[in-house]
């Protein structure tokens, strides 16, 4: 990959670069991200139950890859196969959602 190429690459499945940020891995970091600002506050200060993000491992976030890993890329690889998320998206949502428990933390 050169240096004018754009970090976003939506190639092909075919294609299957390591070194790209997809903007499905974007919009599903963000989807993440948005369920983690709505349902962490509410967890922890509503239903007062352990909280969602609380160590440098958080167990909401763990969870939630585990769902996307075990669950999901299955799915996706059965309705069509080459579909599964590769790990640099893995990585990219996992950031993102290690990001928005961060932030939550300060709160």
């Amino acid at each position: 990959m050169n240096a004018s190429s754009s970090l976003l690459d939506e190639s092909s499945p075919g294609k299957r670069g390591f070194g790209s940020i997809t903007l499905r891995s974007i919009l599903m970091g963000l989807c993440c991200v948005v369920f983690i600002a709505a349902y962490a506050p509410y967890n922890d200060f509503v239903l007062i139950n352990t909280n969602f993000i609380m160590t440098h491992l958080p167990v909401g976030i763990t969870s939630m890859m585990l769902v996307f890993i075990l669950c999901l890329n299955p799915l996706l690889r059965t309705i069509r196969p080459g579909s599964a998320l590769r790990p640099m998206e893995l990585i990219v949502i996992w950031a993102m959602c290690l990001v928005a428990g961060a932030y939550h933390q300060d709160l």
